[in-house]
């Protein structure tokens, strides 16, 4: 009697990849294949491999320390005599791991007894809020002891405050301003430009964005810095070093088993927390490096809406073989009304929200994620 099929219960399957702690002038290529291959994990076609942006940048070296930071944001606004004696700073976020450290190395740069001023909001760009909703840090306590300390009087502006108009005018007409939101900082750096050129046309002014600081040792600059140490943050590693690493891992895999993958190198995840209303996105890109396969959108029928629609009247075996049947026959359904409520996202924006959430970023000890099936669907043996 010929034995039954096992019907399918698995999907798709995701995991965390534990991988020796990797430092600078590791061969991140050949340990992040290394420790695929050696997972116990069967490897099928369109398997999708991934890697922090954390352990490339790390291996690549792509550090900077606070006097880099200062060395270059003095060098950026110094005037002709030879002075920095003010800054605004527009709309940091407020962050101990992000910006903190940041701040140091600006306010190393400045003259002793120089004046900054930060023009800050209730909220920032992904929800903080001055006073931590989870921590409790006083954002504004914390950011003028840390410019205290480097000998540099400090003066926050609030957005909210009724005199903003006049304030705005004030602040405007200074000469040095750094722009500091990872988003959107086209936009103020232009409503600043127009706002001086009204005021004084001919004044002296520089106007830069956390990008354009250290941007010769990383495309993004300080946008995506981490803290490493008091004294050094690591940098967003540049898109044509993660690009080469997921093109050369995928070569390598094929190589080594055969088997087409996808890979991408990814940061943070984007997701919003519903309790303190932060989301997680402060990296300048949710991925900087991936396989073109990850450029589309998913293609999907909302299984639900048939069984409740079109197939309302079937049940059982009959259902299923019917659903099955719209899964696997769909074909591209981007902009049809057979995928009516599934995500239309790129793949590159919804996958590093799983490998975030999936390998962390603390005591894990898992830089590298493995997604089996995610291009599968219901009608798929």
């Amino acid at each position: 009697m010929a034995k039954k099929k096992t019907e399918r219960k698995f999907g798709r399957t995701a995991y965390g990849l534990r991988a020796p702690i990797i430092k600078e002038g590791d061969d991140i290529r050949k340990i992040a294949v290394e420790t695929l291959l050696n997972s116990g994990i069967s490897i099928r076609d369109k398997g999708v491999f991934a890697i922090t942006e954390s352990v490339v940048a790390r291996s690549a070296g792509l550090y900077a320390t606070v006097d880099d930071i200062a060395q270059d944001v003095r060098k950026k606004f110094i005037n002709e005599d030879g002075k920095f004696g003010h800054l605004v700073l527009w709309y940091p976020v407020y962050s101990r791991n992000r910006f903190a450290i940041c701040l140091k190395g600006i306010a190393r740069a400045m003259d002793p007894g120089a004046t900054l001023f930060i023009v800050v909001s209730p909220r920032d760009e992904v929800g903080n809020m001055l006073v931590n909703q989870v921590t409790g840090v006083d954002i504004i306590k914390y950011y003028t002891e840390i410019c205290e300390a480097e000998g540099v009087k400090v003066s926050f502006w609030g957005k909210e405050d009724g005199e903003y108009k006049k304030l705005y005018n004030k602040l405007v007409r200074l000469e040095n301003h750094l722009v500091c939101p990872v988003r959107d900082n086209s936009e103020i750096m232009e409503e600043l430009d127009l706002a001086k050129a009204v005021i004084d046309d001919d004044a002296a002014y520089n106007c830069y964005s956390l990008a354009d600081i250290l941007k010769e040792k990383s495309e993004f600059g300080l946008y995506g810095a981490n803290a490493s140490n008091p004294e050094k943050v690591k940098l967003f590693p540049p898109t044509d070093l993660c690009m080469n690493l997921v093109n050369n891992v995928v070569e390598d895999v094929k190589v080594a088993t055969g088997k087409t993958i996808y890979a991408i190198v990814f940061g943070d995840g984007c997701f919003l927390d519903n309790d303190s209303q932060i989301n997680e996105c402060l990296d300048p890109t949710p991925a900087p490096g991936y396989s073109p396969e990850l450029a589309n959108m998913p293609s999907e029928v909302k299984i639900k809406n048939l069984a409740d629609d079109k197939y309302k009247d079937l049940s059982g075996e009959e259902l299923d073989k019917a659903l099955k049947k719209e899964a696997r026959e769909a074909g591209d359904t981007a902009g049809k009304m057979i995928s009516l409520g599934c995500t239309p996202r790129h793949l590159y924006n919804l996958l590093p929200t799983l490998f975030d959430m999936l390998v962390g970023s603390g005591s894990q000890g898992c830089p590298f994620g493995y997604c089996d099936g995610y291009f599968d669907n219901y009608g798929d043996e």
